[in-house]
């Protein structure tokens, strides 16, 4: 038995909680979810859903094609109209967008309320994650009203993208997997495995994660052989959800694609010679300097370019090269930038991480001005305290770990690939959590002493 599982008794740690914790704490995850559900119906009806429903995103013209019966396919910016890529996006967020194109009437409005509602059990996700890891309840309510009325949370149902489906999978992944160490229980150990599946669908880059799931298994197991079937079964549920999919890209490629094959591009747009490391984002000067031909003055610094440009060897050759092989050597392309330029691409990795953990280059340029604004003088003081409450939360670390190493990962793989904002989104209901540790401790130092004053 680790010494955590022996810690865990111990006064100076939460109690184990059992079913009535969760059954006293939900009038008011409902109080909390009926809030967050008003808000975000409010903006789709006042502020109205994005009606590019298949323009905005690849997803959405993806599944634009399969309405059209063009199949899954996606002409990679114009540059492929006779040979479309057919395993380019993951498949996740299109059959979401497909069905609201198949079966509403208004897709945009329908995509738009089911945006909503996942929105909305987000806040039940920060409630139980919060819970779970503080074993306070005044923590966990903070939190999850503070994930309610979370401006991003609430705007980003009415856009296009997949970030809001995206994070409740993600949260519910976590909220679930938090469980496993007290109540390994094969039901519960498969719907997190579900879960993380699905999300992999979508983010396929969270497969890497899984082995960092199993290593904090590990650090709160009970005993050797529960941490065994756990992550055992865990792992064949991850399989079995995304095994259909591969085996549809392998029938088709004739070669191993787990899930994807934009992986090459969006390391290339985040390693080259003229990016900012943000999505399809880069220097006008610098891309100038690359093909070689004079710099236009009046042209901005950054702007951003779809059909992203690539090297003249892949651009000669782009139009026909099988899409496997036009995947690969993106990713070579890239790497050759790193090998070729070290100092450059050193320089590029710092301005990644800031940019993950702070604003990136352009931000609002894809975005509604209005708000970005007033979400960079929120974000400001939210970090502060999120930092706080993360250094509150390392007394219990291994409780704690795996909101660490998401932390860490999301951080490494966005550094990695290229930095967009909406990504990080995805895991910043997370840090309100923190932010809940800070104010409560906050508030309890301020009624004790007034208390003894």
């Amino acid at each position: 038995m680790s010494q955590y599982a022996v810690s865990a008794r111990d006064a100076s740690t939460p109690a184990r909680r059992g079913r009535s914790p969760a059954l006293s704490s939900l009038p008011i995850v409902i109080a909390i979810s009926v809030l967050a559900l008003g808000l975000r119906l409010a903006a789709v009806r006042f502020v109205g859903p994005d009606p590019g429903i298949t323009t905005w995103s690849e997803s959405g013209t993806v599944a634009g094609n399969l309405i059209d019966g063009k199949g899954f396919t996606f002409d990679f910016y114009g540059l492929r109209p006779d040979r479309p890529l057919r395993s380019f996006v993951p498949p996740l967020y299109v059959a979401l967008i497909y069905a609201c194109l198949r079966w509403a009437a208004q897709p945009a409005l329908a995509l738009a309320l089911v945006q909503a509602v996942l929105s909305t059990l987000i806040c039940g996700a920060i409630y139980g994650i919060a819970l779970s890891l503080s074993g306070k309840k005044m923590v966990a309510t903070l939190a999850a009203l503070a994930s309610a009325c979370y401006p991003v949370l609430i705007l980003q149902v009415i856009t296009p993208q997949s970030m809001i489906l995206h994070a409740a999978l993600l949260l519910w992944a976590v909220a679930v997997t938090l469980l496993l160490p007290e109540w390994p229980h094969p039901g519960w150990t498969a719907l997190a495995g579900i879960l993380w599946g699905l999300i992999a669908l979508g983010r396929p880059t969270l497969l890497g994660f899984m082995p960092l799931v199993v290593w904090w298994l590990w650090l709160n197991r009970s005993t050797w052989r529960q941490w065994l079937q756990t992550s055992v079964l865990l792992a064949i549920v991850v399989i079995l959800v995304v095994l259909p999919w591969t085996a549809r890209n392998y029938r088709i490629h004739g070669q191993l694609v787990l899930i994807s094959t934009n992986g090459g591009v969006t390391f290339w747009n985040g390693n080259n010679p003229f990016t900012t490391g943000s999505g399809h984002f880069l220097y006008t000067e610098k891309l100038d300097q690359f093909v070689g031909r004079p710099h236009d003055p009046t042209l901005p610094a950054i702007i951003q370019l779809a059909p992203y440009p690539m090297t003249p060897e892949i651009q000669a050759r782009v139009a026909t090269v099988a899409e496997v092989t036009l995947d690969r050597q993106l990713y070579q392309a890239g790497l050759d930038f790193i090998r070729q330029h070290p100092r450059d691409w050193l320089a590029l990795v710092r301005q990644k991480l800031v940019s993950f953990w702070w604003f990136r280059p352009g931000l609002g340029s894809a975005y509604e001005a209005s708000w970005t604004r007033y979400y960079k003088l929120m974000y400001a003081p939210l970090l502060v305290l999120f930092a706080a409450g993360l250094v509150m939360s390392l007394r219990h670390s291994r409780r704690y770990g795996l909101l660490y190493l998401l932390f860490a990962y999301h951080t490494v793989t966005n550094v990695a690939y290229n930095v967009v904002t909406r990504y990080r989104w995805e895991i910043e209901p997370l840090f309100l959590i923190f932010v809940a540790l800070s104010v409560s401790a906050a508030a309890d130092r301020l009624f004790s002493g007034r208390r003894h004053a």
